[in-house]
């Protein structure tokens, strides 16, 4: 990153981060918040069984904190126990993750943004409860350099850069740990339906569909692990 990422709003009014060098944001433009709560909540999260939890949960790419706020919403409304690991090579200045946190507390159909602040507040490379139902662990660095323990994760939260601006991001040299570090019977979710990243991840044992997408994308990502 050479320049600095600056935050925008969405049409939803929520907040994404804008990178000019590679003409890339964190999240739709049609809405930050609704695209989350529709990739990774309604298609991820609430899609699994009780018997799920308690639940563990790998973000690749935790960004603005944004998904990772909605899931420890969802704990905390549902009392189902979630441990979150949220992987960022580029984590956010200060600077930036309160500007972030500004512009959520406008926000109406939202989760108490004390859970957001918690979220950005919490240390790097160890976990934090941000409350009674909800564990975060971030760490930082490329999800190619973390080391990922075989069968851990219940649901993965797929959200790195776009292949036209991170095309490594899904190729299968860097799924395959991802994928392995998925349980038995786990999902994976993704904004992305491009057809080699659909074509690597059936490579690894994976059945993947294509399931509606959110406003702005006709079509996402759900793959559940052989």
């Amino acid at each position: 990153m050479t320049t600095q990422p600056k935050i925008i709003k969405t049409a939803d009014g929520s907040p994404s981060i804008y990178l000019e060098d590679l003409n890339e944001t964190y999240h739709s433009r049609h809405g930050a918040l609704q695209e989350s709560r529709h990739v990774f909540i309604k298609m991820g999260l609430e899609s699994l069984t009780s018997e799920r939890f308690p639940l563990k949960i790998l973000e690749v790419g935790l960004g603005t904190g944004l998904n990772a706020w909605l899931s420890a919403g969802f704990a905390e409304e549902q009392k189902k126990k979630i441990h979150y690991t949220g992987v960022e090579a580029f984590p956010l200045s200060e600077e930036l993750s309160n500007q972030v946190l500004e512009v959520c507390e406008n926000l109406t159909e939202a989760p108490d943004c004390k859970l957001l602040k918690a979220i950005i507040d919490a240390d790097w490379e160890k976990p934090t409860a941000i409350n009674n139902f909800f564990t975060l662990e971030k760490r930082t660095g490329k999800i190619q350099e973390v080391t990922l323990h075989d069968a851990e994760f219940d649901l993965v939260y797929y959200d790195a850069f776009g292949p036209q601006a991170q095309s490594e991001m899904w190729e299968t040299a860097v799924l395959e740990p991802v994928v392995k570090s998925m349980s038995k019977g786990g999902t994976l979710v993704s904004y992305c339906v491009q057809g080699q990243f659909r074509r690597n991840l059936k490579s690894l044992g994976m059945n993947v569909k294509k399931v509606p997408g959110p406003p702005g994308k006709r079509e996402m990502t759900r793959a559940i692990k052989r």
